[in-house]
């Protein structure tokens, strides 16, 4: 959901790491954990899920849209786009 990997294993998972673990998703949450009801995202989106309704993700979404400029989305992909380099680059000289 947020383009980054999940973890499956960790034994001691570093507080950027927590977010990425997968996690076991009911899509129905009435029908509990039965094959088909079930999905793997992230703990970030499963917290984010947790006790949001779609009307309450979709009204926050459409605020962020509106009070989002396009300079401050150019400026976060930046962020990120450089935050992934430096953390290649680092993981290769390790």
């Amino acid at each position: 959901m947020f383009g980054w990997p999940l973890i499956y294993w960790a034994k001691k998972p570093s507080p950027r790491q927590r977010y990425r673990i997968a996690s076991v998703d009911r899509i129905v949450p009435e029908l509990g954990y039965a094959r088909g009801n079930i999905r793997v995202i992230s703990l970030r989106a499963n917290m984010l899920r947790s006790n949001a309704t779609f009307e309450e993700i979709a009204l926050l979404h459409a605020w962020l849209r509106r009070v989002t400029t396009p300079a401050e989305v150019e400026f976060r992909l930046e962020l990120k786009q450089r935050a992934y380099r430096a953390k290649e680059l680092y993981e290769s000289d390790t």
